[in-house]
């Protein structure tokens, strides 16, 4: 059984699936489980396998004989793991739905030990992805069920129970099931942002990005409870994967929307700096990642926007960067080019130097016009510093210009 993970035994051992099915069968408590352990591993992820066990009606066959009466969680284990891997298959999974046993069989896991809850939670997540049976499972009441399971002690359980019924979501006649989402709270949704799982992950991600659109109360209880931490985090980390990386920089846009607070918050914590470094990462600006580098220009678009502090960070920071962009011909990242060239409209209001002496603003020159105090360049200031020996912190930074490049 431990062998058959491996897919090329998988194939070895689909040529005895038969007499591994009649094994299956045996009066010898032991042998059968083995050999039930040795047919759920070599059925997942095994289109070949599940075509020799007659697209899964053998298997159907197996469970109904085996689980009649009273089952050992063990055997009742692997039944549904084999039901796992057979509900994968679009075709069988439409089956097994309309298979009353098996319907049965699933709904009472739910209510069971955390792992069967878990395993019946996936097959219903596999029966869920079909829109001709989503009807079906609102209808037979399936969704209380799962938002039982909501507050299930298994974490994995929960998380299934919120994916399944992300799914149901757009079924016309349940209304209520987008309300039992939305128990789970803000909070709770940034909890699943941080699941090393990346499906439970990004569905957080977008249901947090859904919930905060047009919402400037939900917007600031992300703040509230670290959520401006939780999701730099993830753009930050090199190994997200890219439809992680896209939801992620979508919560960012809908959350800064006409929302001056969460700006300052997000301007803070550094969020230019990093918008900027998954433009300037590795591969960002290949023509195969245009679709990032729209998200991440239209998140900064958002961040930016009547924003003056955020608006000087770019500059500082991304200028080049955006230029670069707004110059591209290619047909295929016209997208992008419109959206950085209305960004440098809206940062070209904050291009100037600042008077350390008085505050005053001005876009040229080489002294103050208010005061007639020295605007230094950055370089010329270091050396202006050394020169009159100016060590003290305080008095760097009450001297510092802040300036754009």
């Amino acid at each position: 059984s431990n062998l058959a993970w491996d897919p090329s035994n998988q194939e070895r051992i689909g040529r005895y699936i038969s007499q591994l099915l009649q094994a299956c069968r045996s009066v010898c408590g032991p042998v059968q489980m083995h050999a039930m352990c040795c047919l759920a591993n070599s059925l997942y992820y095994n289109e070949n396998n599940r075509k020799r066990c007659n697209r899964g009606d053998d298997v159907i066959s197996l469970i109904q004989d085996t689980c009649r009466g009273d089952v050992p969680s063990p055997v009742l284990h692997l039944v549904l793991r084999m039901l796992v891997s057979l509900s994968y298959d679009d075709n069988i999974a439409i089956a097994l739905c309309e298979n009353d046993f098996i319907s049965s069989l699933v709904k009472d896991g739910i209510s069971a030990d955390q792992v069967t809850q878990k395993l019946s939670a996936l097959i219903l997540l596999n029966f869920a992805l079909h829109n001709n049976l989503k009807c079906k499972i609102v209808e037979e009441g399936w969704t209380n069920l799962l938002t039982t399971m909501q507050k299930s002690n298994c974490r994995d359980a929960k998380n299934l129970a919120v994916l399944v019924l992300d799914q149901l979501v757009d079924v016309a006649t349940s209304e209520e099931i987008r309300e039992k989402k939305h128990d789970i709270g803000i909070e709770g949704m940034l909890g699943l942002c941080k699941n090393d799982d990346l499906i439970v992950k990004k569905f957080a991600l977008n249901s947090l990005a859904e919930e905060i659109w047009f919402d400037q109360e939900k917007q600031i209880e992300v703040v509230t409870f670290g959520g401006i931490e939780t999701i730099l985090n993830i753009c930050n980390d090199t190994t997200t994967p890219d439809d992680v990386l896209i939801s992620a920089l979508w919560v960012i846009r809908n959350i800064t929307y006409s929302n001056s607070e969460v700006k300052s918050s997000l301007g803070n914590s550094q969020a230019v700096k990093t918008l900027m470094k998954i433009i300037g990462r590795s591969g960002a600006l290949h023509p195969n990642k245009t679709h990032i580098l729209e998200c991440t220009l239209t998140a900064l678009t958002n961040l930016v926007i009547d924003h003056e502090k955020n608006c000087r960070e770019l500059l500082k920071r991304g200028l080049d960067v955006i230029i670069a962009v707004a110059r591209k011909t290619d047909a295929n990242e016209r997208a992008s080019v419109t959206l950085a060239t209305a960004l440098l409209q809206i940062i070209k209001p904050y291009s100037f130097f600042v008077c350390s002496n008085c505050g005053n603003k001005q876009k040229t020159g080489a002294a103050c016009k208010m005061c007639g105090h020295k605007i230094y360049f950055l370089a010329e200031y270091k050396k202006h510093l050394e020169e009159n020996n100016w060590n003290s912190r305080d008095d760097k930074e009450n001297r510092m210009i802040k300036m754009s490049l």
